[in-house]
């Protein structure tokens, strides 16, 4: 989804899943999204062009009452952050690493990466809403509605108490809105 959302914001831009070096020539850089296999990562290397490495969410920012299997979501401080995510990058060694947050920008910057802040939460293809006099009055949620669970009653709830519309899409372009929700429903770990 994040490479089809950072794909989505030019029309010459593409998404294509474990690329080859063969799938790369031509482009003008590469974005890894999450994870790379090693095969992957020497194709890559091989290719020589800028790599960007995105992680998405890094680590979870509110302290877990409960360990996690996955170590970026038992993460207590800047420090431990830093010590997680510093082989990561030494083995991939991007020429830039995109952080979701300007906290984790921050928190990350010591390891000596050059970064930049792109919104996790954020898609290019959302086109806003004609809503009159300018207010934002359309929240719309872009994706399968059972993912949402509780969330949806939830939505339907604030948007009613804020005067505004919630929406539900899931084509490949997100309907006309003002405001984008970000939630799932369940337990994620990995």
């Amino acid at each position: 989804m994040r490479g089809e959302q950072m794909a989505a914001a030019r029309p010459h831009w593409r998404a294509v899943a474990n690329a080859t070096k063969d799938d790369c020539e031509g482009f003008d850089a590469v974005v890894v999204v999450k994870h790379v296999s090693d095969p992957g990562l020497s194709e890559l290397k091989i290719w020589g062009g800028p790599i960007i490495y995105d992680a998405l969410d890094f680590w979870s920012q509110q302290p877990s009452t409960r360990e996690n299997p996955n170590p970026a979501l038992n993460i207590a401080s800047a420090d431990a952050a830093r010590d997680l995510f510093k082989p990561v990058f030494a083995r991939i060694d991007p020429d830039r690493v995109l952080r979701p947050t300007e906290a984790m920008k921050r928190d990350l910057a010591p390891l000596g990466w050059k970064t930049e802040v792109f919104y996790h939460h954020f898609d290019p293809r959302m086109v806003v809403s004609e809503a009159a006099g300018g207010e934002r009055k359309c929240v719309l949620y872009h994706g399968k509605r059972k993912h949402l669970g509780r969330w949806k009653l939830a939505a339907r709830i604030s948007c009613w108490i804020y005067g505004a519309d919630f929406k539900t899409s899931n084509g490949p372009q997100p309907a006309p809105a003002d405001v984008m929700l970000a939630a799932r429903a369940g337990r994620h770990g990995t």
